[in-house]
């Protein structure tokens, strides 16, 4: 029955937006964006991502080796694993608070940063911090593509996703500001707390099921005949995209020593990711987002490619360009055929599972970055990284063949 539901369906191919009715509920439509795109800011622009620029700040001031930067990474990635799999496991109800409680996490995590003593307590901090990064994506992602579906304003969900790189924008362009102040990580940890803290709080009051739209119903036994394949491609997507996402300061530290230079990598990274998902509401109209996604893994694995083969300062602004371009529009199209196949409330299990993958996918990253440094040299784990995101773009081609066909 669920695999004769997902051919009537035929989620593979998209509507046109202007054929849509005009939804009654275009002011609550807004307000669920906004308030989920301040959550993601603070689960991905800060929970998740703060490290990232603020790595050579503390590589100079704290003694922090670029190993035990990869291992600060890791403990972050590792605690979005195992939140993303206890994620899947809350009822429905539970959403709002599982929301809630993320935030607050980040918050204090973030903040405690600035005060605490020891490689250890930071492996930990960053460990809560990712946990309650994926509960706030998991949840906050699965609650407004619902919201938004209800309402027939399902195009509006790219800006969401919008939330992560203006997070990751704001973080590094605040970062750059305290580096041509001299200022040092602890100073930059407190701030990145407070900007945490002050949009969660802008968030808070709209995290919660709006009334008087129809329930969706559970489902949790009945699996789509898609669904293993499209967990392992989010994973392939997490493994090509972490290693340039979470170094790209570092190598543009190496490159080009000046902090006045290196340290525009990143917020510019935020702000390609920013101006992509305004790209992509408009490229919604003319794409399926599976579409969307196949086209996402091939620019990324190309901005990979840069990387393998180069590391000077033109060939990090090219690989910016593209990972930073694409990686939240592989999110956005992943969790749509998500939602469009899971109709019938798997579909936050299915984006926990997903979300679980792509976890996996950046723990390896690093530790193959770190094996592969005193081996191969950084250029074969970038090279594995392209190789993952090309074949998993020919396995979701095979995924539209198929659904086609059928």
């Amino acid at each position: 029955p669920c695999f004769e539901a997902a051919r009537f369906q035929d989620p593979f191919q998209q509507p046109s937006l202007m054929t849509q009715p005009t939804s009654v509920h275009d002011s609550s439509a807004a307000r669920i964006v906004l308030t989920a795109a301040l959550a993601l800011a603070v689960a991905v622009g800060i929970g998740r991502f703060a490290f990232t620029p603020l790595l050579p700040m503390m590589m100079s001031d704290a003694g922090v080796s670029l190993t035990e930067g990869g291992w600060l990474a890791t403990a972050n990635y590792a605690g979005y694993l195992l939140g993303a799999m206890t994620a899947g496991r809350l009822p429905a109800r539970h959403a709002h608070s599982a929301m809630r409680t993320g935030l607050t996490v980040i918050v204090l995590a973030t903040g405690l940063m600035a005060w605490a003593q020891g490689f250890a307590v930071w492996m930990i901090l960053r460990a809560l911090a990712g946990i309650a990064s994926a509960w706030v994506m998991v949840h906050v992602s699965a609650w407004c593509l619902r919201e938004l579906a209800q309402r027939q304003r399902t195009e509006l969900s790219a800006r969401v996703f919008g939330g992560v790189g203006t997070g990751i924008a704001v973080t590094g362009l605040m970062v750059l500001g305290l580096a041509v102040l001299n200022a040092g990580s602890a100073q930059a940890w407190m701030l990145c707390g407070l900007l945490a803290l002050l949009l969660a709080g802008a968030a808070w009051p709209g995290l919660r099921v709006s009334r008087g739209l129809p329930p969706t119903h559970e489902d949790a036994t009945c699996a789509g005949p898609h669904d293993l394949r499209l967990v392992l491609c989010y994973g392939a997507f997490g493994l090509g995209y972490i290693i340039p996402a979470t170094f790209l300061p570092a190598l543009a530290r190496e490159a080009m020593p000046d902090p006045l230079v290196f340290n525009w990598i990143w917020p510019f990274f935020g702000f390609v990711a920013v101006m992509s998902t305004v790209l992509a509401e408009r490229a919604q109209r003319r794409f399926s987002p599976l579409t969307l996604w196949i086209i996402s893994h091939l620019v990324m694995a190309a901005g990979v490619a840069l990387l393998a083969f180069q590391q000077h300062m033109i060939a990090i602004v090219l690989s910016a360009l593209c990972v930073g371009g694409t990686f939240m529009v592989a999110t956005v199209g992943g969790f749509q055929v998500a939602r469009q196949l899971a109709p019938h409330g798997r579909a936050t299990r299915l984006i926990a599972a997903m979300t679980a993958a792509f976890a996996l996918g950046q723990i390896a990253g690093p530790l193959l970055l770190a094996w592969s440094g005193h081996s191969l040299g950084v250029g074969a784990s970038l090279a594995l990284g392209t190789t993952v995101l090309l074949l998993s773009a020919w396995a979701l081609s095979r995924i539209q063949v198929r659904a086609n066909v059928a």
